[in-house]
């Protein structure tokens, strides 16, 4: 009897492992669909963090539809920074908008959304991954691995990083539509595979620009994937790519023509630029390699990782991370021809990296939900080794050794509980701004962006003291700050080396000194120290000059001071840089022409 059951249940693992009829791919979809619910059961109940506040809460154009026509027209409307944080994503918008006008002004549905779309990419990665290895077992692994990884946390806990998620739904859709298109015999079916992959791939591209890395990807598949291809290399390209490269020559001419008044691929939009290009490439090689590192081993997950700029190519760091880079590329060129979709795995993570971890210089040198599409290739990759050597390994059962299935079922089962309860813990750190950031100060301590944003959160809370004392250490810590008045104490944190490439005439890190100034006078104002609010008001329009709200701030301290022209000063300021801001012109109001209060 007991042999009895054992067979059947060895055949029933089978068949899930390996079966490809509609029946079992369907019951393989339901599992990590269930899967993915178990391990993000505790991701619903949230609030918002980070730049959910300026890109959502705050953003009054999402709570209307009507202003979807303005989201493909206008940058701007991303961010409540306007030009600043300018970006082009009208589809993701969109799907803000809609959350708003459904559900109401809750975190509720807005993670709800974030945990179906993962759980749809987690599905598109299934049936991507079988129609490359034509294995069921390989693509059940990959798309497990994606499901349930740790690293994968920050892109479904994280409301604005939906943009990662959305677009690689878009993204894959496209990739396996250009793959039917291959597989079509017929011309008509031909032109009708490339039109859906060319306009998944622009709506993938109008979620987040990191999906300009499509026609390369759909390159390196022709040329390791599609050797049956007998045709020319122009009437290849011709027939399978141009509409594809069209797609984006026609992005890229939009967000120019878009953006021409911000600078086409400015920081944030406003054309300010973090570090030199040199300087971006040889610090992303680090960055690169250290994905690597949290993908094998997804221990101390952090929102703000502290990776330092890399100025010269003789540096340490930056000599091992791009030898590392070159085994990685090495070890594509040798599978090339022997295991094919092994390179393949390999340059979908290093290409789909590139919009973000290459060239351009962005503000945060690195995220964790920026991995999310490129650890599809990776997870490809852990499918075809687990897969291999799975019935290699000495994996015993009482009393006797069991076959392979039994070998693959307790690999899976090991793996499944390590990511998930790694996944599971870490979604808690994500329950609130304030856990969230203060974990990000215990892990990155020297970073001032952690501590400031540890700050804020305190401050949304009321915990002014706390805020305060935040604010104080995110000033200490912020390199511009080193060009002020730094205490000696401050500076034995930098080398004279770090200290002389700070740039006195960086306009981001001017305005970013000049808000933490701001913030400190608002915690100050809240605790009655109102003196020490004037002079932090005061130094935040001076670092900032454009900051309309330092300087509405800096004339409400001014009026509690007896000042009324010195406040009714700033309010035209503020005025003339914001002629819409009905704060300060309620303000202005209130001042009768001598200066003082009107009755």
């Amino acid at each position: 009897m007991h042999d009895i059951q054992s067979s059947t249940l060895e055949h029933g693992f089978e068949r899930f492992l390996n079966d490809t009829s509609a029946t079992w791919h369907v019951v393989r979809l339901a599992a990590l669909v269930c899967l993915c619910l178990l391990v993000y059961s505790n991701a619903f109940h949230r609030g918002f963090c980070y730049d959910d506040y300026h890109h959502i809460v705050e953003n009054e154009s999402l709570r209307d539809l009507r202003n979807v026509q303005h989201f493909f027209g206008e940058p701007s409307t991303a961010s409540t920074f306007g030009a600043r944080s300018a970006m082009y994503r009208p589809l993701l918008l969109s799907t803000f908008a809609l959350n708003f006008t459904l559900f109401g002004e809750g975190a509720l549905s807005f993670h709800i959304t974030n945990v179906f779309i993962h759980c749809i990419t987690v599905a598109a990665v299934y049936l991507l991954a079988h129609m490359l290895a034509k294995r069921a077992l390989v693509a059940f692994l990959a798309a497990a691995v994606f499901a349930i990884h740790p690293v994968n946390a920050e892109a479904v806990n994280y409301v604005s990083a939906r943009s990662s998620a959305l677009c690689s739904v878009w993204y894959i859709l496209g990739f396996a539509c250009f793959l039917k298109a291959h597989g079509a015999r017929s011309r008509r079916a031909v032109c009708l595979w490339v039109a859906a992959s060319a306009s998944a791939y622009a709506l993938s591209v109008c979620t987040k620009e990191l999906a300009l890395s499509f026609p390369l990807v759909v390159a390196f598949a022709e040329l390791l994937l599609c050797r049956e291809n007998k045709e020319g290399f122009v009437k290849t390209v011709g027939k399978y790519h141009l509409a594809i490269w069209l797609v984006t020559a026609a992005f890229i001419g939009l967000r120019f023509t878009l953006f021409a008044q911000y600078g086409p691929f400015a920081v944030g939009g406003g054309g300010y630029f973090v570090r030199g290009v040199w300087e971006n490439v040889l610090t992303q090689s680090k960055a690169i390699v250290f994905y690597i590192f949290l993908f094998l081993f997804p221990f101390g997950l952090n929102v703000d990782h502290h990776i330092a700029v890399a100025y010269s190519l003789v540096e340490p760091a930056v000599l091992a991370s791009l030898a590392v880079i070159l085994g990685v590329v090495g070890a594509a060129v040798y599978y090339r021809r022997k295991r094919p979709l092994v390179a393949f795995a390999i340059a979908w993570y290093l290409i789909t990296l590139v919009p973000t971890s290459s060239v351009h210089p962005l503000n945060v040198i690195l995220n964790e939900h920026r991995l999310y599409l490129p650890s599809i290739g990776f997870c490809l990759f852990v499918g075809i080794v687990l897969a291999g050597i799975a019935p290699k390994l000495a994996v015993y059962w009482p009393g006797e050794r069991r076959s392979p299935t039994f070998n693959h079922v307790a690999v899976a089962l090991l793996l499944t509980i390590l990511l998930g309860v790694l996944t599971h813990q870490r979604n808690y750190v994500w329950r609130n701004e304030l856990v969230l950031w203060e974990d990000a100060a215990r892990k990155s301590p020297r970073k001032y962006r952690t501590h400031a944003e540890l700050g804020d959160a305190y401050l949304r809370g009321g915990e002014y003291r706390k805020g305060a004392t935040a604010y104080q250490r995110a000033l200490e810590l912020n390199p511009y700050h080193l060009l002020t008045d730094a205490p000696e104490k401050v500076k034995a944190l930098w080398t004279e080396e770090e200290i002389a490439r700070i740039n006195p005439k960086n306009t981001l890190a001017e305005s970013y000194h000049g808000g933490l100034h701001n913030n400190l006078g608002v915690a100050y104002s809240h605790l009655g120290r109102f003196a020490e609010a004037l002079s932090e008001y005061e130094a935040a329009v001076s670092f900032a000059p454009l900051f309309v709200q330092a300087r509405i701030n800096l004339a409400k301290a001014y009026v509690r001071q007896g000042r009324p022209d010195d406040a009714r000063s700033q309010l035209d300021e503020a005025l003339r840089l914001d002629p819409s801001n009905n704060t300060a012109r309620e303000l202005l109001e209130e001042l009768s022409p001598d200066g003082s209060h009107s009755p």
